[in-house]
């Protein structure tokens, strides 16, 4: 996935945002499947609920989903460590009103945007937001827990993010749609709020839409 691709879905996230802001939220039933992953790395090891009783090379990073069509695609960060992703089209409830906790707000607004095209990011910012969703908030014990084989450097980070996780970081700076399956990984996307100046632009200009149309009805009646 290129940065150009990533810009043109941060706009596609900004667009269907101003849409939320305009219509009733509400959850639909999709097809998603995985269609790969994008950044990030492979733990090394690690002992997740997937399989609590040994520990395995996860990946931990971006997965690229598909929903509906393989034209339709988002990056996505797992939030179901208990199942695994599957590349076969599964019926999956899109929650697009999900609210996420305060410190997994937190953990977006403070991270998020350089998890974009950073592996040790990426791996860092999926493996705090594993331990936030799940468990004790501690990489070294519970449900998802680091091994002696777990990267340093992922490890680092991740406790990096984490302590910083638990400061507040005032309201959110994405909306957030949750894809989630009886049989297969639950998947979380954000899309980034615009900034007040660009939601002004916006309807600015579609205020200007429907005074141009409203004109040309005038015109022909």
């Amino acid at each position: 996935m290129t940065i150009s691709r990533q810009f043109i879905a941060a706009v596609s996230g900004t667009l269907t945002t101003a849409a939320l802001l305009l219509s009733p939220l509400s959850s639909h039933a999709d097809q998603v499947r995985e269609l790969g992953t994008s950044w990030g790395i492979s733990s090394g090891g690690l002992q997740l609920p997937v399989n609590p009783s040994a520990s395995a090379n996860y990946w931990a990073g971006f997965q690229t989903i598909a929903v509906n069509s393989d034209s339709n695609s988002f990056l996505a960060f797992c939030v179901d460590p208990f199942q695994y992703s599957s590349s076969s089209y599964s019926t999956y409830s899109r929650i697009s009103s999900f609210a996420p906790t305060a410190q997994t707000i937190n953990l977006y607004n403070q991270a998020y945007a350089g998890t974009i095209g950073n592996n040790q990011q990426a791996a860092a910012f999926q493996l705090a937001l594993w331990e936030i969703v799940n468990d004790d908030g501690n990489l070294a014990t519970g449900l998802v827990k680091t091994v002696a084989g777990t990267n340093a450097g992922l490890i680092a980070s991740a406790s990096l993010l984490l302590s910083a996780s638990t400061v507040a970081s005032g309201p959110s700076h994405y909306t957030f749609t949750k894809y989630v399956s009886g049989s297969n990984q639950d998947f979380l996307v954000a899309s980034p709020i615009p900034e007040p100046q660009s939601l002004g632009l916006l309807v600015a200009g579609l205020g200007l839409v429907a005074s141009i149309a409203g004109k040309r009805r005038r015109v022909k009646s």
